[in-house]
Parts: C-alpha cells; sequence; structure tokens
C-alpha cells in the first residue's frame, strides 16, 4: 500500500502476515512414536516415545505432562508457562531435552534484544502467570534436562534422579521440595557453566522471591 512521496520517492508500506499455530488437548498416544511441533497448547499430554522439534512451546493454563514409561527428547527446544500452565513429569519417564541456542532463538522470532536473557531457558515460566501448586520433576537416572528451569511464581516438587549434561541444568523456582530419594549431585558437569544473562548466579539452585 502506497502511503507517501511521488515518483521514485515513493514510499510502501509492505504488508507481512505471521502465522501462529494453537494446538487443543494434545496427547501423544500411538504405541510407536509421536513428534511435536512447536507452538501454543492448552495441554500437552505424552503417552508415548515423542521426539519434539526444535522451537518455542507455550503451554497456555494446562499441563505438561510425561507419563511414566515414555521418553521425550528434543534438542533446541523451550517451554513457556503462563496462565497457570504446570509441569507434570511422572517417574521411569526417560527426558533427554536441551535448551536453544541463539541462532535457534533468533530463528524463532525471538527480538535480538532479549536473546541473551533467554539463552539456556528449558522451562520458562511466564513472570505474569499466576503460578501453580502442581509442578513435579520426577527424573530418571538416564535423564538430561540441559538448561534452566525457571518458575518465579510456582514451588517445584524433585524426586528421583535428575541430571545435567553439556549445558548444565539449573532451577530457579518459588520453593523447592526434595522428595523420597532424590540424587540431583550432577547438575553441572566440570568446567561447565550455565549460559544465559537472565539468571547471573554461581549457584545450581536458586530461591526466587
Amino acid at each position: 500500500m502506497e502511503i507517501d512521496g511521488k515518483g521514485n520517492d515513493k514510499i510502501w508500506e509492505a504488508s507481512r502476515t505471521t502465522t501462529t499455530k494453537i494446538y487443543t488437548d494434545v496427547e501423544a498416544t500411538d504405541s510407536g512414536n509421536g513428534a511435536a511441533l512447536p507452538g501454543t497448547y492448552s495441554e500437552f499430554n505424552v503417552r508415548c516415545d515423542t521426539v519434539m522439534s526444535s522451537g518455542i512451546y507455550v503451554i497456555d493454563g494446562g499441563v505438561l505432562k510425561v507419563n511414566a514409561n515414555t521418553r521425550l527428547s528434543g534438542q533446541g527446544v523451550m517451554f513457556v508457562l503462563k496462565n497457570g500452565a504446570s509441569i507434570n513429569i511422572a517417574g521411569s519417564a526417560q527426558i533427554a531435552l536441551s535448551a536453544m541456542n541463539k541462532q535457534q532463538l533468533l530463528a524463532a522470532g525471538v527480538p535480538a534484544s532479549d536473546v541473551d536473557d533467554l539463552l539456556g531457558m528449558l522451562i520458562f515460566e511466564d513472570p505474569d502467570s499466576q503460578g501453580s501448586e502442581e509442578s513435579q520433576l520426577t527424573g530418571s537416572s538416564d535423564s538430561v534436562f540441559d538448561g534452566i528451569i525457571y518458575l518465579p511464581n510456582s514451588p517445584l516438587k524433585i524426586s528421583g534422579t535428575p541430571s545435567g549434561n553439556s549445558q548444565c541444568m539449573v532451577i530457579a523456582t518459588k520453593t523447592l521440595q526434595f522428595a523420597g530419594t532424590t540424587d540431583v549431585s550432577s547438575l553441572c558437569p566440570t568446567g561447565a557453566n550455565p549460559k544465559g544473562t537472565a539468571l547471573e548466579t554461581n549457584d545450581r539452585v536458586l530461591l526466587v522471591g
């Protein structure tokens, strides 16, 4: 659309279309392998082995649930929890997730000014979310969470033996409860440091608020 100017000096306004994918009550239930795509989900219920494509997954008011005896894997992913969304990862579920790098964040549409703050963020609760009392993480000894778990408005209950690998696992939450025989002794490998500036701390576990 022409908005100003004349001749070769005309100024045109370019039209731009943005597509947002919204999924409702998604369940991966097939007995084989499932696949997940970035987008906004009201519920995300994993009941079979599922591979996540790189990108940002927004959980809007529902639950990110990984059931027992299933495997959830993905490289370069970030979960955003909003409107009271929570996470529930069951015991004996196998997790292999890594956070997004700078190139992946930019490709996903994150403004360059925000990239450093979100670098290394694996699970990010919107600071404006009211939080949830239901978030629970139960990891097996071979589960890997490479990145920052940031829940400023929600308590988190951890049990099992979750671990960090190449990028480090950092936990920042309102309150933190350890249950059973929890083993989180290997949150960060020797010589590695967490990425991102949202949490400028040397601690691996940080209480927020």
